[in-house]
């Protein structure tokens, strides 16, 4: 199956994990332009499951969207404290600019 086909059973998810890991484009993707889609509803639909859910894919030294001006601690704010969702947590090769981000909004 593919990935977006399995998303789609978050119920069947429930049964056997208690949260999933999404590549950070399908919580918010990026257009051809380089700029912000509106965000999806994953985060909401998963959490109404009961699921929690971990984005993958941050990178501090790869382009992401001209909405985050180059900041990668923008970008994580972006993810877990806006006003529509906050995701369970992040898996980055970056640990440090996660953490700083994080730090801030505390």
């Amino acid at each position: 199956e593919t990935y977006d086909a399995l998303l789609k059973k978050r119920a069947t998810i429930k049964t056997f994990a208690s949260g999933i890991l999404v590549p950070k484009n399908y919580v918010w993707p990026v257009g051809k332009d380089g700029y912000l889609q509106p965000a999806t509803t994953l985060v909401a639909d998963a959490h109404r499951e009961g699921l929690e859910v971990y984005v993958a894919g941050f990178a501090s030294d790869t382009f992401s969207s001209y909405n985050y001006s180059y900041d990668p601690e923008v970008e994580y704010l972006q993810f877990v404290d806006n006003s529509q969702f906050s995701v369970d947590g992040v898996v980055t090769e970056f640990p440090g600019s996660a953490s700083n981000a994080i730090g801030k909004k505390s």
